[in-house]
């Protein structure tokens, strides 16, 4: 009898949990901007945060679809308080265990990795592309990842280690164009943003949004110019909340304000709905050109995946020698205008390269995007 009611009761939740994932498996198909359009911020947090709960957070499951199906995922057990994860994150993080996590790129790299490549995953996060690379290179090729947040080199490793991958090795460092020493940014709640100051859309954002500010409210140069030095400042530290009390300060003294009061009035708005966004402090942390390790610690890349949070550009600036010597293939993320022109500049310097769509169709302009393929001449 007992032995029927422990049955009868294993069933009966092995039965809730498949319903619990049964709208969330629903709504993983559907691309995140339309989920988060239809509900509030706090309400899509609270919904994606719930749903994930459900699938016992540190546990481990296998991946539903995609190129990673059949492996094991262990879902990060940090995610019990809205400092640790913003609903992206956790959105992110369903579709991984799921599998449905940016599936074009996924497509795409299992169309262009094979048996035996060394492969470089360079802003690899919590490892499921890296995972995709070892499964796809074999036991004769392998994975080389780079990635400078402590937490998420663990649970890489964790990954690997589940899945009893051998040709994997993780490091933890920022690739950049020089060896040496870079500010990197971190949230002040100690999560990783995961780039790096100087090259980071972040700091871009703000430098813009203040330069914008400082020619509406200062029409004398010197007046400007010590404004746009102290805020800056101020912003490269993430107080942004400095920011906005000087600025709040002065701009009802300010003659110009009265003029220019509807776009002022916005820029600060927008600073004080992403003070969480701008609210950082900076650590130093060791950076590493590709081109110093090539060839003496590490054995040449064939194929190079690249997301570094608008760092491409110095990324691509540091590994020169390598284009040219070894002509990996690439996958270059675009965060940023910035950083697209100067991925193509190199590349046009280095010569030998084609680049391409995702769709593998040659393209002359290279813009902001979810991404672009570097294939060398030949391949």
């Amino acid at each position: 009898m007992r032995s029927k009611m422990k049955f009868l009761k294993d069933y009966l939740l092995k039965s809730v949990k498949i319903l619990l994932k049964i709208p969330f498996f629903v709504l993983s198909r559907l691309p995140f901007r339309v989920v988060h359009k239809k509900m509030p911020r706090d309400i899509a947090y609270i919904f994606m945060n719930k749903l994930l709960k459900a699938f016992s957070p540190g546990s481990v499951v296998r991946i539903k679809t995609g190129a990673n199906r059949g492996l094991l995922w262990k879902i990060p057990s940090d995610l019990n308080s809205k400092n640790s994860a913003t609903d992206r994150d956790i959105w992110d993080l369903n579709q991984m265990h799921l599998g449905t996590y940016e599936r074009d790129v996924q497509r795409l790299l299992k169309s262009i990795i094979r048996p035996g490549h060394l492969c470089y995953d360079i802003g690899a996060n919590v490892g499921f592309f890296t995972l995709l690379m070892a499964r796809y290179a074999g036991i004769n090729g392998g994975v080389e990842a780079f990635e400078p947040v402590a937490e998420n080199v663990e649970a890489i490793k964790e990954e690997v280690q589940i899945n009893r991958f051998t040709n994997v090795s993780v490091h933890q460092k920022v690739v950049s164009s020089d060896s040496g020493m870079v500010n990197f940014v971190m949230h002040d709640n100690d999560r990783p943003i995961s780039q790096i100051l100087e090259s980071g859309p972040i700091y871009k954002e703000l430098q813009r949004s203040i330069s914008v500010m400082a020619q509406l409210l200062h029409s004398a140069d010197d007046k400007r110019d010590i404004y746009l030095k102290e805020q800056l400042a101020l912003a490269s530290e993430g107080r942004i909340a400095e920011v906005v009390e000087n600025t709040e300060k002065i701009r009802f003294k300010n003659p110009l304000y009265l003029k220019h009061k509807k776009k002022v009035d916005d820029i600060i708005d927008f600073f004080r709905r992403n003070h969480i966004r701008y609210s950082f402090h900076t650590v130093r942390m060791e950076s590493v050109s590709l081109d110093d390790l090539v060839g003496n610690a590490l054995k040449p890349p064939d194929f190079v995946k690249l997301d570094v949070e608008g760092a491409e550009g110095d990324v691509i600036k540091g590994m020169r020698g390598t284009l040219k010597k070894y002509h990996p293939i690439l996958y270059v993320e675009l965060h940023t205008e910035k950083a697209a022109a100067e991925v193509k500049n190199t590349l046009c310097e280095v010569g030998g390269y084609r680049i391409c769509n995702t769709d593998f169709v040659n393209i002359d302009q290279i813009e902001r995007s979810p991404g672009v393929v570097c294939i060398p001449e030949g391949k």
